[in-house]
């Protein structure tokens, strides 16, 4: 007798394991799809330096997901480069995804 007890109890634990897994799997899913993509990227501030350059020279591309962990790379990399002296970053969210306007601060020479 207690071995049917302990069987069927287990039969619900699993059911209920079930149930949290496809719930926590569909979380996931609806998680994964509501991540904001990279709609635009502009440069603001260029003089001497042309933006083909820096399109080459950063991670981030249009069209792939938004990561601010690799934006903040990119800042990093045009801030090392001898003819800028500040870059920074605005963000835009739009009906798109995310607008990323790289603002770009010139040195006056080049040393």
């Amino acid at each position: 007798m207690e071995y049917n007890i302990i069987s069927s109890y287990s039969r619900l634990e699993l059911d209920f394991m079930k149930k949290i897994i496809t719930t926590l799997v569909f979380l996931l899913a609806i998680q994964l799809a509501a991540q904001d993509v990279v709609s635009r990227i502009e440069f603001e501030g260029l003089k001497r330096t042309k933006e083909s350059f820096l399109r080459r020279l950063i991670k981030t591309k249009v069209n792939e997901r938004y990561d601010k962990a690799k934006v903040d790379l990119d800042i990093e990399r045009l801030n090392r480069l001898a003819g800028v002296a500040k870059a920074t970053i605005k963000e835009e969210t739009t009906e798109g995804g995310k607008a990323l306007t790289y603002v770009i601060d010139e040195n006056f020479t080049i040393i």
